[in-house]
């Protein structure tokens, strides 16, 4: 199976509006804590494909950037609050 490219115009908009491109960024979400550019939860910490099992290593934008690509292989863009917040700003996004 090859895996599909992360969108990055509207990937890059979702990440400005989940964390403001703050790479360091940490908040506690109603999933538990988010981590980094995209804003990951630490549910997908060494259970998604690209993702790292410690969260230290998602403040890296790199490994954020590698382990949002597995989020979204999975579940899409819509795996972001951010995303289905500002849809139609994130997908006109060039």
């Amino acid at each position: 199976t090859t895996a599909k490219p992360l969108p990055m115009a509207p990937a890059s908009n979702t990440s400005w509006h989940a964390s403001g491109w703050d790479p360091e960024l940490v908040t506690r979400g109603p999933g538990g804590r988010e981590v980094g550019l995209f804003q990951i939860r630490t549910v997908h910490l060494g259970a998604t494909p690209g993702c790292p099992a410690i969260e230290a290593e998602l403040l890296n934008p790199r490994v954020n950037a590698r382990c949002a690509h597995g989020v979204f292989q999975l579940q899409g863009l819509s795996a972001w609050p951010a995303y289905r917040a500002n849809k139609a700003e994130c997908d006109a996004y060039r």
